[in-house]
């Protein structure tokens, strides 16, 4: 995928023929295939064509491919003039040979298969459905057989973490080189129904990780990681991709309503629960909306943010205005994001653990980061 294309996503359904144990989308299923018709108005909608940026549309769920009108959305897509199309499926429907060879007629270009398990004992208990992981792995089959562009999404959870080396091995050896990594969320069903069952301490993924960016090195995967703690990557900082897209689409997916009704009425996210927040991506954005939020509220525009490490300059803090990031006497969070990503995006090695001064220290930025490596950090002792 060419992370440089301008990409749009297009939800289809409200409904899936699975029952993910781990789905954050479960409260807003409620059986809905969106209106042909409008979904046709929004494609139209979201082609640009005056960019000369490569297109991209995105169609999802719930499960896009059993929307009755799947293939002609496809067509459509394509007609509007979107360079490429790809879907996010549980690759049920590509079971069917017809059905997969239709997709690639209508102008589908690539297929993203979410797959949690490497035999149908894991990934059916994960995904509620026996016999799930049988249609899927044909159905990803199909799709290398078609030379579709694929790839698999594996949501990383309690269940399945200490198998994860033994799951991209499995897919890869089936002929897969690209993979999307994602760490357990808490909503929906992971939250509210399976907690237990799900949710873990990370520290304890660390070394399986580790395993698999080596495996990935050493055999040229493109692998993606959504939410996973950035301390994971040192020493292999190269697998840093797009965090701060990752982070806009999930501020400004369906969250944004929330963030907004904070912002403009003072209600609190509906998702706000301290034990909730920990395992959350968000969490530090969270906090330091919440924060800033209040400053602005008290006035104060002019501020001190921590910028450089102890380690690496004395002048660790910065001055700066608040005023660009406010709209109509209040916080704008379009404008905060940004600041958000030039001044407060900032993490800390796992070896900072032993600076004197990790209470104080914000870490390094995630550009610096992403361009010299975490090894430029050397924890300070008394």
């Amino acid at each position: 995928m060419n992370r440089q294309e301008t990409k749009y996503w297009l939800r289809l359904t409200r409904t899936c023929n699975n029952q993910c144990i781990f789905c954050l989308d479960s409260g807003n299923h409620n059986g809905e295939f969106f209106n042909y018709n409008k979904l046709c108005q929004k494609i139209r909608k979201a082609y640009n064509s005056k960019t000369d940026t490569k297109q991209r549309i995105i169609l999802s769920g719930g499960e896009p491919t059993i929307h009755p009108d799947y293939l002609d959305i496809i067509a459509y897509s394509k007609q509007a003039g979107f360079d490429k199309v790809q879907t996010i499926t549980n690759g049920r429907m590509f079971y069917y040979k017809k059905f997969a060879k239709l997709t690639k007629n209508n102008g589908l270009d690539e297929v993203t298969f979410s797959l949690h398990g490497h035999n149908d004992e894991l990934h059916d208990k994960l995904t509620g459905i026996t016999g799930s992981f049988y249609q899927s792995v044909e159905g990803l089959k199909n799709a290398l057989a078609l030379d579709f562009i694929v790839n698999v999404d594996i949501v990383v959870n309690k269940m399945n973490y200490l198998y994860l080396f033994d799951i991209v091995q499995f897919f890869h050896e089936i002929g897969v080189s690209e993979f999307d990594l994602l760490t357990i969320m808490p909503y929906g069903r992971a939250w509210d129904e399976n907690f237990n069952q799900l949710f873990y301490d990370l520290a304890e993924l660390k070394p399986i990780f580790e395993k698999v960016l080596n495996y990935g090195q050493q055999n040229d995967l493109v692998i993606w990681f959504n939410r996973f703690p950035v301390s994971y990557f040192e020493d292999h900082e190269n697998f840093l991709k797009d965090i701060d897209k990752k982070l806009y689409y999930e501020i400004f997916s369906e969250r944004q309503k929330w963030f907004e009704r904070f912002i403009d009425k003072g209600k609190q996210l509906k998702c706000l629960d301290l034990k909730r927040c920990q395992y959350c991506f968000l969490h530090d954005f969270c906090a330091k909306l919440f924060y800033f939020n209040n400053l602005i509220k008290q006035n104060k525009i002019e501020v001190e943010i921590f910028k450089t490490p102890f380690c690496l300059s004395r002048n660790n803090y910065q001055k700066v205005s608040l005023k660009k990031i406010i709209s109509k006497g209040k916080i704008d969070l379009s404008k905060f994001y940004h600041f958000y990503i030039k001044n407060l995006h900032q993490y800390k090695s796992v070896r900072c653990q032993k600076c004197y001064k990790k209470y104080e220290c914000r870490g390094l930025s995630y550009e610096d980061i992403k361009k010299k490596g975490f090894k430029i950090l050397k924890p300070v002792k008394k």
